[in-house]
């Protein structure tokens, strides 16, 4: 019986909704935020409601005990909507809290990954202009306060071990400023993968691990109408074209705000493959309804809070085979916690 070893741990975060106006102090002049009762109500308006401070501690904390309890190197992965309405202010926030500490006039936390922006992608809330209305030219050039889109990021593998190939993709890319997909937070990004086929070898080498980065979710279909959170069909199709003849076996997404692990099924032109897909629920985004929603929203109960959560990815080696497994953790009152039974291990 061989041992497993250990290879490599990414922790997997998304839909922060940093938001200049809600940190711990100093909060600038700007409009107020919107009445809480339209984020609870209105799926596209969630992000609204902007980050939780007490969960931005927590993420800190959680990130400390993972580089403590595991022997690889702890990478940091963000899958889009970094900010609440992509101001500026907001992305030098991301850089300050991600990237190093926040002064301390916002109570001096941070993650201290000087490389976050290595496996971040933008969402669509960062395609903002810069207020509290989505339809609008974008208030930041991404490719400047982000990695430019779409690039892929290659990981070594340790000691002649797979290497893992990150495909950054930008999910909103072909998303008109002002257009019912970007209202209804709808992804179109035909051109990405235009692009990324041009680039990338077909198939992968046989020691090559392929990891698709996006922030909408390529399980998840809107049951709405008009759909909302969903990939937009055409684009759909060109996805799942992608996804088989590149022999992609991970996507991490988010977007949805709940999270989900499981094994997906892709099918192309007769054939099926299956893929680990991750999806992040929101970690850092206000998370709880205010205590005065009786009176804001008279009209019955609101709806069921969401839960923050986060993800750690660990590449094992167990034996002469290799496995990618994922495991959930919740916010509570005391920060992430291992969700029991969460973990999925998926032979590669």
């Amino acid at each position: 019986m061989h041992p497993r070893e250990l290879l490599a741990t990414f922790l997997h975060i998304s839909d922060l909704h940093l938001d200049h106006r809600t940190a711990a102090a100093g909060m600038p002049p700007g409009a107020p935020l919107p009445s809480p009762l339209f984020y609870g109500v209105i799926p596209p308006l969630r992000g609204y409601a902007g980050h939780h401070d007490i969960a931005l501690e927590h993420l800190e904390e959680f990130l400390e005990d993972l580089r403590l309890s595991d022997p690889t190197p702890v990478r940091l992965i963000v899958t889009g909507d970094v900010t609440r309405n992509g101001h500026a202010s907001q992305f030098n926030m991301a850089g300050e809290y991600l990237g190093g500490r926040l002064p301390p006039a916002r109570a001096s936390m941070g993650l201290e990954v000087r490389d976050w922006r290595d496996l971040t992608i933008p969402g669509n809330h960062d395609h903002w202009p810069g207020k509290d209305n989505s339809l609008g030219v974008p208030a930041c050039n991404l490719n400047s306060v982000l990695n430019p889109t779409p690039e892929t990021v290659m990981v070594p593998g340790p000691g002649g071990n797979p290497d893992i190939l990150f495909i950054r993709v930008n999910s909103d890319a072909d998303v008109p400023a002002r257009s019912p997909s970007r209202f209804f937070a709808n992804g179109e990004f035909t051109s990405q993968l235009w692009h990324l086929d041009t680039i990338l070898p077909t198939p992968p080498t046989d020691n090559e691990i392929r990891v698709l980065l996006l922030h909408h979710s390529p399980g998840y279909v809107s049951s709405k109408t008009p759909a909302q959170l969903s990939i937009e069909p055409s684009c759909r199709r060109d996805l799942e074209s992608f996804i088989v003849r590149h022999k992609i076996r991970v996507v991490m997404c988010g977007h949805v705000h709940e999270h989900t692990v499981g094994i997906l099924p892709v099918t192309w032109n007769d054939q099926t493959v299956e893929v680990l897909e991750a999806r992040c629920g929101s970690t850092t985004q206000l998370d709880r309804h205010p205590l005065l929603w009786p009176v804001l929203w008279p009209f019955g109960a609101p709806p069921p809070d969401h839960v923050n959560s986060l993800l750690v990815h660990r590449l094992w080696k167990h034996g002469t085979a290799h496995e990618w497994e994922v495991s959930v953790h919740r916010r509570t009152t005391t920060g992430f916690l291992t969700e029991p039974d969460s973990s999925i291990v998926m032979p590669l």
